[in-house]
């Protein structure tokens, strides 16, 4: 029983870990884009509409997963099958994963354009997802019994 808590708290820290990490990724993006590209403009073009377009909607799919995602292998139905310490974290990690490539299609789309405002929106939709989806609201409840 005792393995197990002991188990169960690596688990926690290691999660909490690879959140934090994701978190910070985006941060770093943001940081590298102004220094790459600066505050300023680049003109409008007609293929940047067509991108900005094209990555907006990736973007919103890359996010509507993760939501699926969490709600179909992480969600806290009582009546849900219940996890090992490996499934826990692969599917938490595929949840984080995917919301930080919200911010990886804001990224790409921001040094393609030249405009480091493009990938604004996108940050803050990778964060906002990246909390909805932290490590304290994992279901450690289904764990299952040896494993908890």
């Amino acid at each position: 029983m005792e393995a197990g808590r002991a188990e169960l708290a690596a688990c926690q820290q290691t999660l909490r870990l690879v959140w934090l990490a994701m978190a910070a990724a985006v941060a770093t993006y943001a940081v590298v884009l102004l220094a790459i590209l600066g505050p300023e403009t680049a003109p409008p073009d007609t293929q940047a509409e067509a991108l900005h377009n094209a990555l907006t909607v990736a973007g919103i799919a890359v996010g509507a997963l993760s939501m699926w995602w969490r709600r179909q292998f992480l969600g806290s139905d009582p009546e849900a099958p219940a996890l090992t310490v490996a499934r826990l974290q692969s599917s938490a990690i595929v949840v984080w994963a995917l919301s930080e490539a919200v911010a990886v299609a804001g990224f790409v789309l921001a040094l393609l354009t030249r405009n480091v405002w493009e990938f604004v929106p996108f940050g803050l939709a990778s964060v906002a997802l990246l909390v909805l989806h932290h490590p304290f609201r994992l279901p450690y409840e289904r764990l299952s019994p040896r494993e908890a």
